[in-house]
Order: C-alpha cells, then sequence, then structure tokens
C-alpha cells in the first residue's frame, strides 16, 4: 500500500513542535544548569582580594539557582521557537507538496507477535431473500 501525505495541518505540527521544543529546551537548561554549578564551583576557589567580598559563596549561589532557573527558561524558549518553526515548516511543507508532491511512504499489514493468528474465514453465511417492501399502491 502506497500512501501520500498531500497536506499537514498546521495546529498539530505547532502543537507536536511546541512539546519537542519545549522538552529538549528543558533537558538542554538542565544540562547547562551542572555545567554552571560544575563552573562555578570551579571559580569559588579562586582566592579574590578582601575587596570583592565573598566571591565563592556568590558564584556558587548563582550556579544553584541556575540549576533550576534554566531549565525552564530555556523550555520556554525551546516551547516558542519549536511552535514558530512547526508554523513556517508546515505552511513551507504544504506549499511544497502542492507544486512537487507531497511525502510518499509505503504501508504493509503488520501482526503482533502476542496475537494468535487469526483463523481462516469459514465459508459466507447464505444469502437471505430480499423482501420487498409492500407497495401502498398495491
Amino acid at each position: 500500500m502506497r500512501y501520500e501525505m498531500k497536506r499537514v495541518r498546521i495546529f498539530s505540527v505547532v502543537k507536536i513542535l511546541f512539546v519537542i521544543g519545549g522538552t529538549g529546551g528543558f533537558l538542554g537548561g538542565l544540562i547547562a544548569g551542572f555545567i554552571f554549578v560544575i563552573f562555578a564551583s570551579m571559580f569559588s576557589t579562586i582566592p579574590m582580594p578582601p575587596e570583592i567580598g565573598d566571591f565563592g559563596g556568590m558564584a556558587q549561589g548563582m550556579g544553584f539557582a541556575m540549576l533550576f532557573i534554566l531549565p525552564f527558561v530555556y523550555a520556554f524558549i525551546g516551547a516558542v521557537f519549536g511552535a514558530i518553526y512547526g508554523a513556517i515548516g508546515g505552511v513551507v511543507y504544504n506549499l511544497a507538496a502542492r507544486l512537487i508532491g507531497g511525502l510518499e511512504w509505503e504501508m504493509a499489514p503488520v501482526q503482533d507477535e502476542a496475537a494468535p493468528a487469526a483463523a481462516a474465514p469459514g465459508p459466507p453465511p447464505p444469502e437471505q431473500p430480499k423482501r420487498v417492501p409492500p407497495s401502498m399502491y398495491e
């Protein structure tokens, strides 16, 4: 069986890329937050002049704050830009599909391994005589 995707619904693409962008942004924010914590801990060991104050404690505090703030900021940015990209990408896909044709793919039925094989169909049921409703003019 061959199928062709003629067009996509823009809002469905926006929804999916919003979620994917938000999730990716959140995970990226976690990674960036951990990197921020590592660098802040390294900078806290550098000796500073007394005029600057407690730079080490401030750096560690900022590092741990970023560990909680960055994932949400990155998730928001990823979701917004994912939605924008989805809207633009959906429009471009629909235009391209109209001009040169959409994506084509082949599908084949797959039998689930857990399900037993379907029994071969038996003989068809006998045909019932057709009933003709009585006419009101008879």
